[in-house]
């Protein structure tokens, strides 16, 4: 399915830039999205600057970032790779790690 919508995702770019909006067009399959949602966080100063302080810490590298204009989640890419580690820092940074 995921090959059929980056198919129809590319087909639907390239007709674009056809007419001259974008130049190029390219995609990555080896990232993974991440979004830290919760309803403390609208208003909270510093949530967004703890999260990628804490990512930047253990070297992660964001190739993306997005906030909702609800300011209750903020969700970011980073490589496939980097993915389980991101969540296990922002668990570790909002004290949710399991306790064992």
């Amino acid at each position: 399915m995921d090959d059929e919508h980056l198919a129809a995702a590319l087909a639907a770019l390239n007709e674009v830039m056809q007419r001259g909006y974008i130049q190029e067009v390219g995609h990555d399959r080896n990232v993974v999205a991440v979004a830290v949602v919760g309803v403390g966080m609208a208003g909270s100063p510093g949530i967004s600057g703890r999260i990628f302080t804490a990512l930047g810490r253990e070297k992660i590298n964001l190739m993306m970032i997005s906030q909702g204009s609800s300011e209750v989640n903020v969700s970011f890419v980073v490589k496939q790779a980097d993915g389980q580690r991101a969540v296990r820092v922002l668990h570790d940074e909002f004290g949710l790690a399991k306790e064992s």
